[in-house]
């Protein structure tokens, strides 16, 4: 201390260490947990080797914080270096933010330059080394920008003074101009600074961190993604998520440009997934996908490697150009093998894989980039190995997304070349790495693409399905959706491709899935579209006791699917499975007549399941009939479940099956105004304006015009469609009594069109066309000013072209006067729709206007699609929306029809 440099004491052996601390922690009556938390950390590292800081840690293991990381445990063991530390603090704020800027960015292996430091303490809110929110990607051809600070940083004088005085101590060292922590002891008492005792502090402890990880040294944001497990727990909590503001530092570090700081990050949050809010932890597949980097997706153009995505090209050098550095790895010699190097090598070796040694590889795979571990696990993997179960081992127990998916691809795609020992190797790595939420998560949408020549080639190995894809459920997080389809078609054509009984786990496992997130969200068709699957694939036998489970679900939506899959399926099920299904169907629940609203709407009814219903075999009776044979709550369900409507219904795909009953029973509600779904069914037809719809109208008595006309209107001004010969058809009944009346009902919702062309083209050359473009003066005012500046422009334009003698500086100061005019004008006019305002703004641009005056015509338009969009986002094409009697779902609804 002071002018003395410490004296190095060497640390206890392993079975001393251990020896020391099963004597203190029973003599401290150390909780069992805790003791063989330790004695495993002492085993597995050297943090712990310290007679001191076990001393202490057993003394004090009562303030570990709550869920205490290894990090915590380390730096609990050296705090007693507190005081010393708080001494310092004492001498100025200097002193505060560089011991606690260097708590952050260092590590006992690496250190920060001083410029860094002053970054991190106050580089305001520049963020160099962060992906903006919205980037392209790109042909990476000169590549991309080098980073830089917005000012480039340096310590003040005090900042400079507490610096020196620190060295003086001895509590720091400096070299080649990188400074770190002298000993962990003092590493230790400055972690502690992380913890502000005030709102203020807090905040700006937060910004420092932000900073630490967005610095533009590569070695300082590693080394803060690494601190953020000690960081954990000091940081306060965010207000609007509740966990440590560490996780907050670790979402800023997963667009960092580095791409071993994207890693690290990712580890972190996954390590303590467990701890974050759902809307967090749902973030996770996205996570992961921004760490899983290709060596395309690095660019070193700049000579230091950051990521920049791209299409970029990789040549490979002749193997003899890179032959030297292979050399230099056999025989041990000192090499920088930084992420620069890494990929020049790998780069070549991608065609060289049998120049890949041993010794070379086990480099690359204790690379801090796991962007390189991938790419030597895919190399490496290439051609026959032998003796490599030390390399399959650390890769087991690699839990980055790259190197999951790098053995993805090359399993996948050499799967038929590979021995069977490789394939047990690779099948192993994978399996064990899928445990992980994250690897599972990419994974998984890898799997589903199987299928496809572009990712896995002609002949893809749906084994893969049935002896990986079961892991990946295991671990898959729940906001990975099956809702595109991908899933349920990969494994279609991987019955196809003859797989049958293997996929048995697969299937109960996809069953379970659907099962646990039924109890807390709704699925859509393609997440329960496993029916399919299982008649596909299974026998009756093994089948059955899956189709139980899924039919045992309190979900109506689900229910429907299943029972309109099986209904589909009815002839190649076996009785004791159709049995199931009609005793589904006559259970005593409060969503009955949902399930059997399936049965009425779908195309082939089998009549043993009709029966019970109607006491008929057959649904080959008119509406009325039907009406007479059911209740009304199960007609209007059998209804909306036909046209889909409302939602959920058309979301589970049960809609519009090809049944003739329900197709004429829509068109004759339609026909109904006493109906009481009579207003529905039009707005029914009305999704496809065609000739029934006309036909309709035409039938309609004059009392149910008005009705007509509201429907109408509300699909006019809230979808777009086009029904003109609709709205023809309608005025010409309505004319001329109804029209003053109409007119009227549209001028609240005038600016639901875009332009005077689209209201001319829906109701045509008509008397109520007429009334709304004269409430509509303005606009039709600027269109003609408009349209009589062009020709005016053109005239202009003409004489100054035959003159010669007017210079083009002249002309575009005559047509900047021009649109200042014209703009002022139509400004006062004040017209009302934003297509035209969007066609005033072009023109202004046209003429060459001041950019003030076409950023005010902008501004207008803006506002008037605001408020166009408001009046549209209002507006249903429907009637207002039924409850849904008897509706259960996971937040166990129960509703009734209005």
């Amino acid at each position: 201390m002071g002018g003395q440099r410490w004296i190095e004491i060497l640390g206890l052996d392993l079975e001393q260490a251990v020896t020391v601390w099963d004597r203190l922690a029973e003599f401290h009556d150390v909780p069992p947990e805790i003791r063989q938390r330790v004695q495993s950390m002492i085993k597995n590292g050297d943090d712990l080797r310290d007679i001191g800081a076990i001393a202490f840690l057993a003394q004090t293991y009562a303030q570990l914080p709550d869920n205490a990381s290894d990090a915590d445990i380390v730096r609990q063991s050296r705090s007693d270096a507190l005081g010393y530390i708080v001494q310092l603090v004492e001498k100025g704020p200097a002193f505060d933010d560089l011991l606690r800027a260097m708590a952050m960015a260092t590590t006992n292996a690496t250190g920060a330059t001083d410029s860094d430091l002053s970054y991190i303490i106050d580089g305001g809110d520049d963020r160099p080394a962060l992906v903006p929110q919205f980037a392209v990607r790109s042909l990476a051809t000169a590549g991309p920008p080098l980073p830089r600070y917005a000012t480039e940083p340096s310590l003040t004088r005090e900042q400079e003074t507490a610096l020196d005085a620190l060295e003086r101590r001895r509590v720091i060292d400096e070299a080649g101009g990188h400074f770190t922590f002298s000993h962990p002891y003092m590493r230790a008492g400055a972690q502690a600074l992380a913890q502000g005792d005030t709102r203020r502090s807090r905040e700006n402890i937060r910004n420092q961190a932000v900073r630490a990880i967005a610095c533009l040294s590569e070695q300082v944001t590693l080394a803060t993604a690494r601190n953020l497990y000690w960081m954990r727990s000091l940081l306060p909590k965010n207000e609007e998520t509740n966990v440590s503001d560490a996780f907050e530092i670790a979402r800023a570090g997963l667009k960092s440009i580095f791409p071993a700081t994207r890693d690290e990050c990712l580890r972190f949050v996954t390590s303590f997934a467990h701890e974050l809010p759902s809307e967090l932890a749902d973030r996770i597949p996205h996570w992961a996908e921004s760490v899983t980097l290709s060596l395309a997706d690095i660019d070193v153009a700049h000579g230091f490697g950051v990521i920049h995505r791209g299409y970029r090209f990789l040549d490979p050098e002749p193997l003899p150009y890179i032959r030297a550095y292979l050399d230099a790895i056999e025989r041990g010699d000192p090499l920088d093998l930084d992420l620069v190097l890494s990929r020049r090598l790998l780069i070549t070796l991608r065609n060289n894989p049998t120049a890949l040694s041993a010794k070379a590889f086990s480099r690359f795979l204790a690379a801090d980039h796991a962007v390189i571990r991938a790419e030597a696990a895919r190399i490496w993997f290439q051609v026959p190995r032998e003796s490599d179960d030390e390399a399959v081992r650390r890769l087991m127990n690699d839990s980055a997304p790259p190197v999951a998916v790098a053995l993805l691809k090359q399993l996948g795609r050499n799967w038929a070349s590979l021995t069977d020992p490789r394939r047990r190797a690779l099948l192993g790595i994978l399996r064990h790495q899928a445990k992980s939420p994250a690897i599972a998560s990419v994974l998984f949408v890898r799997l589903v693409v199987l299928d496809r020549v572009e990712h896995f080639g002609e002949n893809p190995p749906y084994e893969l399905l049935s002896s990986l894809m079961p892991d990946v459920l295991r671990s898959l997080p729940r906001s990975v959706s099956f809702i595109d389809g991908r899933f349920a078609n990969v494994v279609e054509e991987a019955i196809d491709s003859g797989c049958r009984e293997e996929l048995l786990p697969l299937l109960q496992l996809w069953a379970s899935t659907i099962v646990e997130r039924l109890g807390y969200s709704q699925l859509s068709e393609f997440d329960l579209a496993i029916i399919d699957s299982l008649v596909g694939a299974l026998s009756a036998d093994t089948r059955h006791p899956i189709i139980e489970q899924l039919l045992s679900v309190d979900d109506t939506g689900a229910l429907m699917v299943f029972i309109s899959w099986l209904i589909y399926y009815w002839d190649a099920l076996a009785d004791v499975e159709r049995t199931t299904v009609a005793l589904k169907l006559q259970e005593d629940r409060q969503d009955i007549q949902w399930l059997r609203s399936v049965v009425l709407t779908s195309r082939r009814s089998p009549p043993i399941l009709l029966e019970p219903i109607l006491g008929r075999r057959d649904l080959d009776v008119s509406t009325s009939s039907l009406q007479e044979l059911v209740s009304p709550d199960q007609f209007d369900a059998a209804f909306y479940t036909y046209i889909g409507w409302p939602q959920p219904l058309w979301w589970y795909g049960t809609h519009h099956r090809d049944v003739p009953f329900w197709a004429r029973a829509v068109e004759e509600i339609a026909s109904d105004p006493e109906h009481r779904l009579f207003e529905v069914a039009l707005a029914e037809i009305m999704r496809d304006p065609d000739e029934k719809l006309l036909a309709t109208i035409a039938i309609l008595p004059d009392s149910a015009l008005d009705r007509v006309f509201d429907l109408l209107l509300k699909l006019t001004i809230g979808t777009e469609t086009y029904v003109r010969d609709a709205w023809a058809a309608l005025l010409e009944r309505g004319s001329p009594r109804k029209i003053d009346g109409w007119a009227e009902k549209i001028l609240p919702v005038l600016q639901g069109f875009k332009d005077l062309r689209e209201v001319v083209e829906t109701y045509g050359k008509t008397e109520l066309t007429d009334k709304l473009l004269n409430h509509l003066a303005a606009d039709v005012d600027v269109f003609r000013r408009m349209a009589g500046l062009s020709d005016m422009l053109d005239v202009f334009n003409q004489v100054a072209a035959d003159d010669g003698s007017l210079s083009e500086e002249k002309l575009e100061l005559v047509r900047r006067i021009l649109a200042n005019q014209i703009w002022e004008e139509c400004r006062r006019l004040g017209p009302t729709l934003h297509g035209t305002w969007g066609s005033l703004r072009d023109k202004l641009n046209e003429l060459g206007a001041e950019e003030s005056t076409i950023n005010s015509a902008e501004d207008e338009r803006r506002a008037a699609v605001k408020l166009h969009f408001s009046i549209k986002h209002a507006i249903s094409s429907f009637p207002p929306e039924p409850e849904l009697v008897g509706w259960r779902d996971f937040q166990s609804r129960v509703t009734k029809l209005g």
